[in-house]
């Protein structure tokens, strides 16, 4: 979504709001594991303030997952904070009296600047989306998994597995053990 935010620029403190939909063909899901359910709503406050305009909004996504724990699917709802700063005045118009002004100057030099009257969203919506995924999904937080030897879900009870299992690479450390304690 496309903001404009000329008449913005004529006073200092003045604020637009924006609420829309993202479409889920602008996110590039590329994980067989993931899936969004429905678009992206998302809304945003832009305020004028003085020599850049701040953008803030939350957003709320719907998505399908795949516990990398016990592999079922499940489905949760992120909600995440957007924010932006977007100069409209270069910085190397702006003046640098003192050098409080040029400690922001440095740090100005790192945010985006208008080059139109217009602010795109929706990039700032998907990049922020995607650094809100779960780098390791999991149905809940006290998931079990899955057994290591039968693959049964440890959710839904214990399996009948032998509880005392050695792995083999070990079992001569079991050995030792036996022998020496004796």
């Amino acid at each position: 979504m496309i903001v404009s935010v000329a008449e913005l620029k004529r006073l200092v403190g003045d604020q637009k709001s924006a609420h829309w939909q993202e479409e889920i063909a602008h996110f590039d899901l590329s994980d067989p594991d993931m899936h969004l359910l429905q678009p992206v709503d998302a809304s945003i406050l832009v305020t004028n303030a003085v020599d850049r305009f701040l953008v803030t909004g939350k957003a709320v996504a719907k998505l399908q997952l795949t516990c990398c724990r016990c592999l079922t699917e499940f489905q949760q709802e992120i909600t995440f904070d957007l924010s932006e700063q977007y100069l409209f005045v270069p910085v190397a118009d702006v003046k640098e009296d003192n050098s409080a002004e040029e400690e922001d100057s440095e740090e100005d030099r790192l945010l985006p600047v208008l080059a139109a009257d217009q602010i795109d969203v929706s990039r700032l919506l998907i990049e922020t989306f995607f650094s809100q995924l779960p780098m390791k999904p999991l149905c809940k937080e006290e998931c079990l998994g899955l057994c290591d030897q039968c693959g049964a879900n440890l959710n839904e009870g214990p399996c009948d597995c032998h509880q005392n299992y050695t792995d083999p690479r070990l079992a001569v450390l079991g050995q030792w053990v036996k022998k020496n304690a004796k």
